[in-house]
């Protein structure tokens, strides 16, 4: 969670990309993409990053769950991780128009819960399956 704070703090998350990427140019030779393919691939980037940092938040969060009360049943764990996440989603997305050249973004709401949901579906079979199978011993 601090990772996914202390991303949101930074005014220019994309600052790591090469300047060439984000510099909007007109000509196209051989060896570069135009530039709307390049700031479209950073933007990318950014949506694939949303999803995958909060992937690993759910599956995280189901994980603790999981080892506080081992959950009898799937889906009610699954929506309280989704919603655990979402609310941290939230609170970053309000955090993030404080920052400077950022802003609250609902889309990133939504891409956060997708990323949520897939983690504890991932956790969820997982640790389910390693339950059933101590079971059998």
């Amino acid at each position: 969670m601090a990772v996914i704070f202390l991303y949101s703090s930074i005014s220019d998350p994309f600052r790591a990309f090469p300047q060439s990427w984000k510099e909007p140019r007109v000509e196209t030779t051989p060896d570069r993409r135009p530039a709307e393919e390049r700031i479209a691939l950073v933007e990318q980037l950014g949506r694939n990053g949303h999803v995958l940092e909060y992937t690993v938040l759910g599956f995280l969060v189901y994980r603790s769950l999981w080892l506080m009360d081992q959950p009898r049943r799937l889906w009610p764990a699954v929506a309280l991780t989704v919603a655990l996440c979402f609310v941290y989603a939230l609170s970053d997305e309000i955090h993030q128009s404080f920052v400077p050249f950022r802003a609250f973004q609902p889309a990133d709401l939504l891409l956060d819960s997708l990323g949520a949901l897939a983690g504890a579906l991932v956790a969820a079979l997982r640790f389910t399956k390693k339950k059933k199978e101590a079971a059998r011993v």
